[in-house]
This record gives structure tokens, sequence and C-alpha cells, in this order.
């Protein structure tokens, strides 16, 4: 997905649209809300048709990855381990603690994982 990127300095390192400060979470407020792909094209002509999408191919591949971590992890709990939350940027890197950015995109581990 090289449309979407993360940076701690733009937007607390919320998922963002390349070279813009759109975030994934406003891509789906607005289609939440009702707007079409055409209406957000629309009032933002300096994005582009895949942009949109490849937000919310994000948004899908990041809902799907939480809900499986979060599986494994209360599987890990179940048999007696323990299991954290480790925030992650969205090209998978760790989140530099402080950055503003603990919170949202991360997986789901065991004790042991490097935090």
């Amino acid at each position: 997905m090289s449309r979407i990127v993360s940076d701690p300095q733009i937007l607390g390192g919320k998922p963002c649209i390349r070279g813009t400060r759109i975030s994934v979470e406003m891509i789906l407020e607005w289609i939440a809300s009702g707007a079409s792909r055409a209406d957000i094209l629309r009032s933002y002509p300096h994005l582009a048709a895949d942009d949109v999408d490849e937000a919310l191919r994000y948004a899908v591949q990041s809902v799907n990855h939480e809900v499986a971590d979060a599986e494994i992890a209360a599987e890990r709990v179940r048999r007696g381990g323990q299991a954290h939350f480790a925030p992650k940027t969205a090209q998978n890197e760790p989140v530099p603690e402080g950055s503003g950015a603990e919170r949202g995109t991360g997986t789901f581990c065991s004790e042991d994982c490097a935090k």
C-alpha cells in the first residue's frame, strides 16, 4: 500500500494519504456520513480515486489484523499466558513513545515480544 503513510510528525502518526493531511479515519468518517467516492473526489480534487480505494483497503486490512491479533492474544491468556498491545505505524514499525501515536494501529503480542 504505497499511497498510505504514517509519520509521527503528521496528525500524530495517523495513517494518511501520501502527500496530504487526509487520514484514513477521515475518509471513513466521510463515507459513514453518506459521502460517495465521487463526493470526496469533487471536494478534494487533488485526491485520486485510487487514494480513496487504498484508504478503504487499508482500513479493512487493519480491522482484519486487529481482530485476528486479538483472537490470538485471547487464546494466549486462556492458556495462562499474558498479552499486550504494541502500537505500530502504517509501515508496521514500532511507534516512538511519547509521539502521541500510541493509540490506534498496532498488534497484540505475547509478553516476550519487542515492544
